[in-house]
């Protein structure tokens, strides 16, 4: 092949790759990197693209080994970057190293609606977190942290509910306790949690996210009111143990904390969506495109106030035809658009909108982290 020809091989490769990463296509778009590395292999674009990727696939091993060779191609602009994503992947895999339990432990929630809630203990004292993979590993409220006499440290802003803004606090907790599941020195974050008015006479002290999750092959079983951790090692007998009324749809695990899986809305098809939980009193939450593209009729007259991590946001609900996750449909979703803003526009991809606790309340909802599939068992 002419030189000319493989510039132009790599350069189409490389490009495809960046469309199909940015359509949130990340199969072709790992496929397009590798492409353009077999036709050049000193292109750090489809290194650091392969690596991304592959990391979204939970693909440690193969992100490792593209990170390395995009290091060694890096400017010191884009060393940086690598070095964020090498932490990443560290990270996933002292989270697959723990084992935190040998056996099944089943957790009764404390309340299912409008979103999850769980008695736990931190550091020996009783307190209720809200269960939403909308966070990273824990959430503890800043008061709460500062009664057990834990120290914030550091500081960044987060985007959250109606594109709002807040700034996030990092907290090590010594002692957390699930059920009879006790972990130990969790990295968490502090944000205010206490202000939630969901749960009546019990206060949120916290939040349990997806991070904490990941440990296990978790599955939130909304039906039965309950939490269920096994071993990540059970991951095959569970896949194995399926029947014809499962739904397994696969999924990516975006950086940190992010689920995301394709489905559809109304009669739009094959989107890409955030799968979280943490939309208390809705099903979906669209991004403003979709709400045109899915012809979703927003009920403007009874447009109210919600409460997010950034503080208060304009929400104006809607019902959709058809709510789908993979080939797991229900009817008559209801959902919340926020006009101020969607922290969907965080993402270097497009996301279509996120699907929520009014939608997964109707299954047993399993994380399997080593499988990456996400799977739905029931009505």
């Amino acid at each position: 092949m002419s030189t000319h020809i493989a510039a132009v091989a790599l350069a189409t490769a490389l490009a495809q790759g960046n469309a199909a990463f940015a359509a949130g296509d990340f199969t072709s778009a790992l496929t397009d990197y590798r492409a353009s590395i077999a036709h050049d292999g000193k292109s750090f674009a489809a290194y650091f693209g392969a690596a991304q990727a592959a990391l979204y696939a939970n693909d440690l091993r193969s992100a490792t080994e593209y990170l390395d060779d995009a290091q060694l191609l890096a400017d010191p602009k884009q060393a940086a970057p690598v070095k964020v994503l090498l932490g990443e992947v560290q990270s996933r895999i002292r989270m697959q190293q723990a084992r935190p339990i040998s056996r099944i432990v089943s957790v009764p929630m404390a309340a299912v609606d409008p979103l999850p809630l769980f008695s736990v203990q931190v550091n020996g004292r009783q307190a209720y977190f809200m269960l939403d993979t909308g966070a990273p590993n824990l959430v503890i409220d800043p008061d709460f942290a500062k009664e057990l006499g834990l120290g914030m440290t550091g500081g960044f802003t987060g985007t959250f509910a109606g594109g709002k803004h807040a700034t996030v606090r990092d907290v090590l907790v010594p002692t957390f306790r699930i059920g009879s599941v006790t972990l130990h020195n969790l990295r968490s974050s502090a944000l205010p949690t206490r202000p939630i008015p969901f749960f009546g006479d019990k206060r949120v002290d916290g939040i349990i996210g997806t991070i904490f999750l990941s440990q296990f092959l978790a599955t939130v079983d909304y039906p039965n009111k309950r939490l269920v951790l096994r071993p990540r090692s059970a991951s095959a007998v569970f896949e194995q143990s399926l029947g014809p009324g499962a739904t397994s749809i696969p999924f990516w695990y975006v950086p940190d904390h992010f689920l995301l899986a394709r489905g559809s809305v109304n009669a739009l098809n094959d989107q890409l969506f955030l799968v979280d939980s943490g939309l208390a009193g809705g099903g979906f939450g669209p991004t403003q495109e979709t709400v045109g593209a899915a012809n979703i009729g927003l009920d403007e007259m009874r447009t109210g106030t919600g409460v997010g991590g950034g503080g208060a946001v304009t929400v104006i609900p809607f019902t959709l035809d058809r709510l789908c996750l993979g080939s797991a449909c229900q009817a008559n979703v209801h959902g919340l658009y926020m006009p101020q803003g969607s922290p969907l526009q965080i993402f270097p991809f497009k996301v279509a909108g996120i699907i929520s606790h009014q939608f997964l309340e109707h299954f047993a909802w399993t994380l399997d982290f080593d499988a990456m599939r996400m799977v739905l068992q029931g009505t």
